[in-house]
């Protein structure tokens, strides 16, 4: 099974340094909830152009923090976001939000991982 954080990748991008990778997945998933709750609103306000942003900016995050399920669906959504399609994009958010919390269970059951 794949866990929902790739840590040799995540260990990589910051040169083994476990207190700072610890420190970045803390920091994110505390802001998580804000974050997705805004792509929410502007789905549900049919602002697309602003969701395919914050989309966007959510995909480099979790490029950087080697959560690559998320990323993925974020990829999509940026893309749906783009036409405009909010039926595939409610779903899809529903994904993510998923995806992030596994991700988010996975950290907190694997702390050891990080000293």
């Amino acid at each position: 099974m794949k866990n929902s954080i790739d840590i040799p990748d995540l260990f990589n991008r910051v040169s083994d340094n476990k207190e700072f990778a610890h420190r970045m997945l803390t920091t994110f998933f505390e802001s998580y909830k804000e974050r997705y709750d805004q792509l929410q609103k502007n789905l549900a306000e049919e602002k697309f152009d602003e969701l395919a942003d914050g989309a966007h900016q959510l995909k480099g995050i979790l490029g950087n923090l080697s959560i690559p399920e998320g990323f993925d669906l974020l990829k999509t959504i940026h893309s749906e976001a783009r036409l405009n399609d909010g039926k595939k994009l409610v779903g899809l958010l529903s994904k993510l939000d998923k995806s992030i919390l596994k991700a988010e269970k996975f950290f907190n059951e694997n702390q050891e991982l990080f000293k």
